[in-house]
């Protein structure tokens, strides 16, 4: 729970891109994760694809490919 990020980049309607708590994240924002940030909580890949280290979760040290 400690890497948890405290703060995350959301997207407003408008495409303005906003930094907030996580805990004033709310059911449908869109969040942006930067490369090397970690992930502030669950959701759907709505645009773009990368690979995740999901080694914390799963145990498995080879990152998994997401993509929308």
């Amino acid at each position: 729970m400690a890497l948890k990020p405290q703060r995350t980049l959301v997207i407003r309607g408008n495409g303005k891109q906003e930094e907030i708590d996580i805990d004033d994240l709310k059911i449908d924002d869109i969040f942006m994760v930067k490369p090397g940030k970690n992930i502030a909580t669950d959701g759907i890949v709505t645009y773009g694809e990368t690979s995740i280290d999901e080694s914390m979760i799963t145990g498995e040290s080879i990152p998994v490919d997401k993509n929308k």
